[in-house]
């Protein structure tokens, strides 16, 4: 994750930036991970989640989104389990797999500057 990135989703999300307890990130000691939270006890609305883990994880990460009401899940480049994502279409989710963010945004990007400018 870009230095941006990280900084954007510490600011934003300090309780919930996934890494290992005690070491400093941008500045800033994590004294709580994603990791170590039941993710179902999330109060907030979610509105992406945003994995990096292996194919073999996305079931239980998807029920998880599920349970939270979260509106899209999003596989990194090279994730992708579509039994997860029919289950998460099923359910409601959008679905993105095999997309990094940074790189479809940027791509978007360029493409709404083509047709502004």
């Amino acid at each position: 994750m870009s230095n941006s990135w990280q900084a954007t989703v510490l600011t934003l999300f300090p309780e919930m930036f996934p890494g290992p307890l005690g070491i400093s990130l941008l500045g800033k000691a994590l004294e709580k991970n994603l990791w170590r939270l039941d993710v179902r006890d999330i109060r907030e609305h979610v509105d992406i989640v945003d994995i990096f883990r292996r194919s073999e994880y996305l079931p239980q990460i998807v029920e998880d989104a599920i349970a939270i009401g979260a509106d899209v899940v999003w596989a990194q480049l090279g994730i992708i389990n579509r039994a997860a994502a029919q289950r998460a279409q099923q359910a409601g989710l959008g679905v993105v797999m095999d997309r990094c963010m940074a790189i479809e945004h940027r791509r978007l990007m360029r493409m709404v500057e083509s047709v502004l400018y």
